[in-house]
């Protein structure tokens, strides 16, 4: 009983992706080396105002007064990723209502 038998298609395509990512040139290693960086910052700098505003709204307002949720929008925006947004809710207050 073969538990893993081999799939030549499978193997055929993964050689074909192996040796397409042997052919890249170094501007384009270097390129996506550069992106994988700018998301990594971009994320760390999404996290540490996160964690900024939470202080300070911690600093504004007695602890239970508020509610802060992470809200994802429900389309994606420009290359495909979704965008967040913040949602601040304060009890005795009134939601704007946009038109």
């Amino acid at each position: 009983i073969v538990l893993n038998p081999y799939d030549i298609e499978y193997e055929m395509l993964r050689k074909k992706q192996l040796e397409a990512q042997y052919r890249r040139s170094k501007g384009e290693l270097r390129q996506e080396e550069e992106t994988v960086r700018e998301a990594r910052r971009i994320e760390a700098n999404r996290k540490r105002i996160l964690k900024e505003r939470q202080r300070i709204q911690k600093l504004l307002l007695p602890a239970g007064d508020i509610a802060v949720t992470d809200v994802d929008d429900a389309g994606p925006s420009r290359g495909g990723h979704k965008s967040r947004s913040m949602k601040v809710t304060i009890p005795g207050t009134v939601e704007p209502v946009l038109t």
